[in-house]
């Protein structure tokens, strides 16, 4: 539909001088901003690689060419039914066009929306918060005999429930703001291919089932230029079966209906400053603002692309504070979740002195979490070219409330000798969101201790009260190990998540196919820093004594649940660089004896893995050799990642590999006393290796890609991240020599 919209494109005149950015007219209103710049560049850089050439050899890829040769170059079969969308590819006479499409991604593609997009996003975030807590509110009028669940108007409950959210915002429900655009090399030429098929675009139009006829597309000026308009209205959708409802529409539902059958937009297009535009707004309006007033580019939060604005720039993607408030959990988010829980009791008709009890309760609470939540702020990221591949800058301007960039991370001489993947960093604060966080659990099981049990009803009672009074001991013992022993030797703030790629001689699991053993096993393993390891590990112990009172507590209150698990007293043994404390697995469990769950206490780090030689390693100073921008160890950092991309690739790709080789079966088997009982087992099948070869060769071509590497430090309220994507091309074969010397600079990179 976009191919055949952009022919839509009107007749205009160029300025003399086009923009070299969409960053020069792109209004301050906008919301999200996204800009792809240089692809045409790029896939020819990649067209003369010597890896595009070890592509080429891939006989999947090889096979794809060929299929895609006939398209545009030959008549398709006669007996053959294609789509619109592939008689327009077959089309000789469309070939201009085609040829235009690929100028227009060539030089840059972007992308901008405005605030009523935000809107949007905000009001579904706001609904599914209503929504869990409207769940919630229903689960507790069935537990207290309110309401049965087969009444006849109880679909129409919860939707009542459900919607209140929408229902009140319905003024925030409004035809987005959408523009997407692309820069072309000749205006003048792309006018006349476009103008040339507008009459064969009307015919088209109504073959991707589009609601309006091709007639009500209407040609007009805007800000003096021609534009092509396609009206649209709400009317014309089936809103009903948009959101999969048959039958009768509730009544929660008819006034949301009501409002998304009144509204009405238009699709826009226009060749305006050297770009073909498409827009989809309530108005054509939006082209008159472009390039008129306050610029997106002349914002604090575009200060830090000054300094490259000359630079080798690849693509740029922003959201404003307002969008990254309603996609993440904000402070605002508080607040919501407090008014919906109010306004369920209300619903749920609760007596006004139990409502006001809780509130209040409510309302204290949400002061303590909304005091441990940082301010979402804007974001911007910022790619471009370099000699080592391609790079890119994020400025996060979201409050660093938990993040600590004050020293370097001394983990990072704790991540292993091969990682295949990790993540460290340093926070603060820990202790007291703890603190805070615990405070708001006990509050809220007090409230339901004090209002919502003694509401039940008795069978619910006998069930409930039972359980939660045994675990209310193991609770408050659990709050002990956490605050007195766990959390403050881990109070320096330093952590780390490695992934490691582990060869087992042998198959891993005694349920894993044999082919299973030559495959490396991607493990995690967590390494904190430590301040006092005898303090921590008394709180280990604590927690384990902890999860097993609580284990015992749920097999007693749930029968069927069977026998307790219980953690036993792990074994030890110690190396050099600590001591390794490891849990035996049960034998019918059939995990290799070599999978122990473990956790090893050394000098001034702790760490935790299911192997107990991926411990020592990390508790022994990793002799890991890492690029730019990690090697400066000495550098003050708030995070670090790392990512051995070919290695990540080789281990996921060869467990998918091995996986297409098996089937899960399920049989039926009788036991003693005539019992019949579900066995699992991999049943290997028959492949096509030739193509798991292909796909291994294809897999290789990884390697092109080394690794990834970020930094994250901290410059005042602002959290900046640099990383690198190193890309490298492959080595030349026999006969590339004599032309690796005629290429550019680009090309060689």
């Amino acid at each position: 539909m976009l191919a055949g919209l952009i022919l839509l494109v009107s007749k205009v005149s160029v300025r003399a001088a086009d923009p070299k950015s969409s960053l020069e007219f792109v209004p301050a209103d906008a919301h999200v901003y996204v800009s792809v710049s240089r692809l045409g560049e790029h896939v020819e850089t990649i067209g003369k690689s010597n890896w595009w050439k070890e592509v080429q050899k891939n006989e999947s890829v090889r096979r794809a060419i060929e299929q895609m040769a006939p398209l545009g170059a030959a008549e398709p079969d006669a007996d053959v039914i294609l789509s619109p969308a592939a008689q327009m590819l077959f089309d000789l006479k469309n070939l201009p066009l085609a040829q235009l499409a690929g100028e227009m991604a060539a030089e840059e593609v972007f992308f901008y929306t405005d605030r009523r997009a935000v809107d949007l996003l905000a009001l579904s975030g706001e609904f599914s918060e209503g929504m869990y807590v409207g769940y919630m509110g229903i689960g507790f009028m069935l537990a207290t005999g309110q309401y049965e669940p087969f009444g006849g108007d109880f679909e129409n409950m919860i939707a009542e429930r459900l919607l209140q959210p929408v229902r009140d915002n319905l003024d925030k429900v409004k035809v987005p703001h959408l523009v997407v655009g692309f820069k072309v090399k000749d205006p003048a030429k792309a006018e006349k291919v476009l103008a040339a098929q507008v009459d064969r675009v009307r015919e088209m139009i109504s073959d991707f089932a589009l609601s309006a006829p091709s007639d009500k597309i209407l040609e007009e000026t805007v800000a003096g230029k021609n534009c092509y308009i396609w009206r649209f209205s709400g009317e014309s959708i089936p809103w009903p079966a948009v959101f999969d409802l048959h039958g009768d529409v509730p009544a929660a539902v008819e006034p949301i209906f009501s409002h998304l059958r009144g509204l009405k937009g238009v699709v826009t297009l226009s060749l305006n400053k050297g770009y073909v535009l498409i827009g989809v707004a309530d108005s054509p309006a939006w082209i008159e603002k472009l390039g008129h007033g306050e610029l997106l580019a002349d914002q604090a939060d575009f200060a830090p692309l000054k300094k490259m604005a000359d630079g080798p720039i690849t693509g740029i993607s922003y959201a404003s504070r307002e969008v990254r408030s309603a996609l993440y959990f904000d402070q605002p988010d508080v607040d919501n979740l407090v008014r919906a829980i109010k306004r369920t009791m209300v619903a749920s008709e609760v007596s006004e002195p139990i409502a006001k009890d809780i509130g209040k309760a409510l309302d204290g609470m949400a002061d303590d979490l909304r005091a441990q939540i940082p301010r979402i702020g804007s974001s911007l990221t910022i790619a471009h070219t370099s000699p080592q591949g391609l790079e890119f800058t994020t400025y996060d301007n979201t409050e660093p409330l938990h993040v600590d960039g004050t020293k370097p991370l001394a983990i990072l001489d704790h991540v292993g000798n091969a990682p295949i993947a990790f993540w460290a960093g340093r926070h603060k604060r820990i202790e007291e969101l703890y603190g805070e966080l615990s405070k708001i659990v006990a509050g809220g099981y007090g409230l339901i201790e004090k209002h919502a049990f003694p509401a039940l009803l008795p069978e619910a009672q006998t069930e409930v009260r039972p359980f939660f009074d045994r675990m209310k001991p193991i609770a408050k013992k659990f709050d002990r190990a956490m605050r007195d022993l766990w959390l403050p030797p881990l109070s320096e703030g330093q952590s780390a998540v490695v992934f490691s790629a582990r060869p087992l001689s042998g198959p891993w699991s005694l349920g894993a196919p044999p082919e299973a053993a030559e495959i490396a096993i991607p493990l995690p393993a967590v390494v904190f820093g430590v301040k006092d390891m005898d303090q921590l590990h008394a709180g280990i112990k604590e927690l384990r004594a902890a999860f097993n009172d609580a284990a015992a507590a749920y097999a007693q209150a749930v029968p069927f649940f069977g026998e307790a698990v219980k953690i036993d007293e792990p074994k030890s043994r110690e190396f050099p660089e600590g001591t390794i404390y490891w849990h035996v697995l049960p034998k019918d469990w059939n995990f290799d004896k070599r999978i122990a769950p473990n956790y090893g206490l050394g000098k001034g780090f702790a760490a935790f893995s299911f192997v107990p030689l991926d411990t020592q390693q990390l508790l022994g100073t990793s002799n890991l050799k890492l690029p730019a921008p990690l090697d400066k160890r000495d550098a003050p950092l708030a995070a670090a990642v790392y990512v051995d991309v070919p290695r990540v690739v080789e281990t996921v790709g060869n467990w998918i590999l091995l996986s297409n080789h098996y089937e899960h079966q399920t049989e039926k088997v009788e036991i003693t006393d005539g019992e019949i009982v579900e066995e699992h087992k991999l049943v290997p099948v028959k492949r096509n290796t030739q193509e798991a070869e292909s796909i291994k060769k294809f897999l290789a071509l990884a390697k092109a890609v080394p690794s990834y590497t970020s930094a994250t430090r901290v410059e005042g309220e602002t959290t900046i991240t640099h990383g690198i994507l190193r890309i490298v091309d492959f080595p030349a074969t026999s006969g590339d020599a004599e032309k690796k010397a005629e290429r550019t600079p680009d090309e060689k990179r």
